[in-house]
């Protein structure tokens, strides 16, 4: 079995603009160790992407202003290795991002936790 990924060594940019929801998955993430940074919208999340890499980003699809979809574009444009998981509480937003481009994965919200940590273990370590 292949050792996981250490999760202190990851940075994980977390973009979501429901202040719970953000709460609920820095807890979550910072609790096992990652190293997360929180973003409340799009346009936060452009202004951090100028001054730091990330290894995964967990974007919030649809949103007010700049959506998820277009800071996702921006990251692959800087950073074509980064990691993307996309949550969305609209089941059709699955069918379109699965036809998206290889590292980019989805999660349903609500968000459950263990599903949460295990998708950003396998994520991290390499499957996509």
């Amino acid at each position: 079995m292949p050792a996981l990924p250490d999760p202190g060594a990851s940075r994980i940019l977390v973009v979501d603009d429901d202040p719970a929801t953000r709460r609920a998955l820095d807890r979550i993430l910072t609790s096992k160790g990652y190293t997360v940074r929180v973003a409340t919208d799009g346009e936060d999340a452009l202004r951090i992407l100028e001054q730091e890499s990330f290894d995964l980003a967990i974007l919030d699809y649809i949103m007010p202003g700049v959506s998820g979809a277009v800071v996702g574009m921006h990251l692959r444009e800087r950073w074509p290795s980064v990691r993307i998981i996309y949550s969305s509480g609209y089941a059709q937003i699955d069918d379109s991002i699965a036809a998206t481009s290889r590292g980019t994965h989805f999660i349903a919200k609500p968000v459950d936790a263990q599903k949460l940590v295990e998708l950003v273990r396998r994520v991290l370590g390499g499957a996509s």
